[in-house]
Parts: structure tokens; C-alpha cells; sequence
């Protein structure tokens, strides 16, 4: 499907010399859609195992893929994705419906240009990528990577005390999922017999849907006191900032 039909249609133009652009660029090209392929898988499974939610899901899917469509056509990486920069703002009328998602965004490109970093070295000798490239490539990467972390920071600096109930989710998620893979590892081999461990497996995979069903509940925000702490509103007078 899409990135591994782009990422082939482009190798084959660079085999070809149909490109227009320097062999420099071709080769960074596909190591970007390389990349790009390997971050849609990442979120595939981040997403299957209840880490983030649809929205957050297809949010980040969806930038991956302007991305992709940027380089395959061989234009600039646009910055109006979610790999734009580390400022935002929580409005009155945004707070409860953006307050997550950007939180789980950020944490999932932040995790996502994470991984890639860790394994860029063997996603270039996969496409004989030289070093010089794989340098400007990994350059990009932990720029996002710095500024995911920011947003992140930034969420969590907000509102610590919800931040800290949604990594309290995620440590059970992940124990339950752990739990569940032993079962399953013990059922397998026969240590357990397989009705009660249908029986736990089930049981810990409902676990796992409520955990990421759900949300806990969104602190009430004062827009004003919010409002105070952003860089572009030091200093004001309470008055003007409760008109604003």
C-alpha cells in the first residue's frame, strides 16, 4: 500500500536517473521514506497495543504521510504537521478536548523519532545510504525529537497532577500486557491448561480496552491563570487577560 509503493516507485526513479534532483538528495529521499515506512509500523503497533488513542492514531499517521508525500514529490518537508514546533496554548474553549491528544501526539512522535534515532544506522546500510546523508537525515529526526519532548514538557508542566494519572494508565497497561504475554508463553508450552488461561487472557485483554478506553478526568482549567504563564501574556493586567 501507499509508503511501500512510493518507496518503491522511487527507488526505482533513482535506479533510473529519472530525477531531476542531485544524487545527494535522491539518496536522502529514500532514506526519509525508509524512515517514514518504518514510523507508520511503529504507530500501527504503539496503536495495537492501547498506547495511544484512534485520534492520536491517525493524527500522527497522517503527518508521517504529508511528510512522505513532500519528499516522494521532492518538495521541502512541511512544517505544518504535527512536527511543528514546541509553542501552544490552552484556550477555554480547547482545553478539554485538545489537552490529550496533545499530550498523546507529542509523546508519540517523541517516542517515534526516538526509536528511528536508535536505528537509523541499520534503516541506511538497508538502502547503501553514505554517511554524510545518514548525518542530515539524523539531524532531522532529533529535531523533531527535541521539539515532541518540549511539547511534552510542556503538557506536563501545565497539568502534572493529570499527566501523572495518564503515566499511572500506561504502567498498568503495560503490566497487563506483560501479564498477558506469559499466559499466553505458559499456555503455549503447556504449563497451564488452555480453558483458564482463555479465561485470564480475556480477562487481561478487557483490562487493557478499559485502560485505554477511558480517560481520567480533565482537571478544571482557570483560563486566566493559564493564560498568565504564556510567553506571549507576562505582565498583563488580570482585567485584560480575562477579556482576551
Amino acid at each position: 500500500g501507499g509508503l511501500e509503493d512510493d518507496l518503491r516507485a522511487l527507488r526505482d526513479e533513482i535506479e533510473g536517473a529519472a530525477r531531476s534532483s542531485t544524487e545527494a538528495d535522491q539518496e536522502r529521499s529514500l532514506l526519509l521514506m525508509r524512515c517514514f515506512q518504518v514510523e507508520h509500523e511503529f504507530f500501527d503497533d504503539v496503536f495495537a497495543k492501547a498506547h495511544l488513542s484512534e485520534r492520536a492514531y491517525r493524527d500522527l499517521r497522517y503527518s508521517v504521510t504529508v511528510q512522505a508525500q513532500a519528499v516522494r514529490f521532492n518538495e521541502p518537508l512541511p512544517k505544518a504537521t504535527l512536527h511543528m514546533g514546541a509553542h501552544f496554548e490552552f484556550l477555554e474553549s480547547q482545553r478539554r478536548s485538545r489537552i490529550l491528544n496533545d499530550y498523546e501526539t507529542a509523546w508519540g512522535r517523541f517516542q517515534a523519532s526516538t526509536y528511528i534515532l536508535g536505528i537509523l544506522d541499520d534503516l541506511a546500510d538497508q538502502v547503501l545510504t553514505p554517511q554524510e546523508i545518514r548525518a542530515s537525515v539524523r539531524e532531522v529526526y532529533e529535531g523533531w525529537q527535541s521539539r515532541a519532548q518540549k511539547r511534552v514538557d510542556g503538557v506536563a508542566d501545565h497539568f502534572p497532577d493529570y499527566i501523572n494519572r495518564l503515566q499511572e494508565r500506561m504502567a498498568d497497561r503495560l503490566a497487563a500486557q506483560a501479564e498477558s504475554e506469559v499466559v499466553e508463553n505458559r499456555a503455549r508450552d503447556g504449563s497451564i491448561p488452555s480453558q483458564p488461561a482463555d479465561a485470564q487472557s480475556q480477562a487481561l485483554v478487557k483490562t487493557i480496552r478499559t485502560l485505554r478506553g477511558g480517560t481520567p478526568p480533565i482537571p478544571d482549567v482557570d483560563p486566566v491563570e493559564t493564560l498568565a504563564k504564556s510567553v506571549f501574556f507576562i505582565g498583563l493586567p488580570v482585567d485584560e487577560l480575562e477579556q482576551i
